[in-house]
């Protein structure tokens, strides 16, 4: 055997020997991130839930930065670790991320331009002492919001809340579940399922956030819509198209808008009752963005937006979403217009009084 052979060998040896005895006398300092779990629906307290394998009872420590991982959070995040055992070597490791909604849009993890909330996340596992890092893992999670909430008030125009959440995915992120809309008595938001009267009664809708952490800032799009006719646009482009017959409010004590509006005699049927549907879209945004402060006609001043529309969406930081709502109509009457005359005798029709103006000529 050669000089160059045994040293081969030796060398072979020596790293499976110092192997056995690391893991042996040192433990298991794995650290792998597994997966990733996002949820910002109303009723969510983790926003990010981060699951990690790392090595058996270590000491680790988690930490909170910008996109890039230099700059730590300027907003609260409350950050809560469970560790459960998974095998004689590892645990696993859950961080739990609960953040604070009214506060992203003015922090350092929000872009209003591109509507993403981008934070890294450092794991450490750390020697006993807690003076040296071992080793060290960063998670760069990047979410994209859709705020796109289609309203529909369907059925005998009982509130209609919004029930889909969100997928677990880091690059999306839903809020349908903040939004309710429904036929209501005006601005008091008491939502009500009376079928509307006549065409001449006002009929209103509220569309309102179920939630502080979401602001419902105006109401960009409502049309009526019925099976068999052309749908009727009250507002478009965030413009009120005709003021005479619909007027629309933003009532922040409320957290909603309102919209009153007359239904054209077109949609109400003369041999029965008759339905039909509001449908439109919503701006959000989180509550530590800026919105009107004045409950007014939001139409005294038109603010066009659209969901593509980057620009809009630097400034305002807001997004749209959208609902539907089905409406109860009465039977419409055919009004029978008869003259009336006012006599001694009594109240004639038109028919009575010819016959007696008949009766007065024979005699002459």
């Amino acid at each position: 055997m050669s000089t160059s052979s045994i040293f081969k060998s030796f060398v072979l040896a020596t790293t499976f020997i110092s192997s056995t005895s690391f893991a042996q006398f040192l433990g298991n300092w794995d650290l792998d991130f597994l997966s990733l779990d996002t949820d910002f629906s109303a009723s969510s307290t983790d926003e990010f839930v981060l699951h990690y394998r790392i090595g058996k009872d270590r000491v680790f420590a988690a930490d909170l930065y910008d996109k890039g991982c230099s700059i730590a959070v300027d907003i609260p995040i409350t950050t809560t670790p469970v560790r459960t055992s998974k095998d004689d070597d590892h645990d696993t490791l859950d961080i739990h991320l609960d953040l604070d909604k009214s506060a992203i849009t003015s922090s350092n993890i929000w872009t209003a331009f591109s509507r993403k909330l981008e934070i890294c996340v450092r794991l450490r596992l750390i020697s006993a002492t807690g003076t040296t890092v071992i080793k060290e893992h960063f998670q760069e999670i990047s979410t994209s919001f859709d705020f796109a909430v289609d309203f529909d008030v369907d059925s005998a125009l009982v509130s209609a809340s919004m029930s889909q959440g969100i997928s677990s995915q880091v690059d999306s992120a839903q809020v349908e579940t903040y939004v309710e809309a429904c036929k209501c008595d005006g601005t008091n938001f008491v939502c009500n399922d009376t079928p509307v009267a006549s065409s001449s009664e006002e009929m209103w809708l509220c569309v309102r956030s179920l939630s502080s952490d979401m602001n419902i800032d105006s109401m960009s799009t409502l049309q009526l819509n019925q099976l068999g006719n052309e749908p009727f646009i009250y507002i478009d482009g965030n413009t009120v198209q005709d003021e005479s017959i619909s007027r629309r409010f933003v009532v922040p004590e409320k957290n909603g808008v309102a919209v009153t509006m007359l239904v054209p005699s077109a949609y109400w049927s003369y041999s029965g009752s008759a339905s039909i549907t509001l449908s439109g879209s919503v701006w959000l945004m989180f509550s530590g963005g800026s919105r009107r402060k004045l409950n007014i006609p939001l139409n005294t001043s038109p603010r066009v937006l659209r969901k593509d529309s980057f620009a809009d969406a630097a400034t305002a930081s807001n997004e749209q979403s959208s609902f539907h709502v089905d409406v109860a109509l009465k039977q419409s009457e055919i009004l029978e217009t008869k003259l009336l005359v006012n006599t001694a005798a009594g109240i004639f029709t038109s028919t009575n009084w010819m016959l007696v103006a008949m009766a007065l000529a024979h005699m002459l």
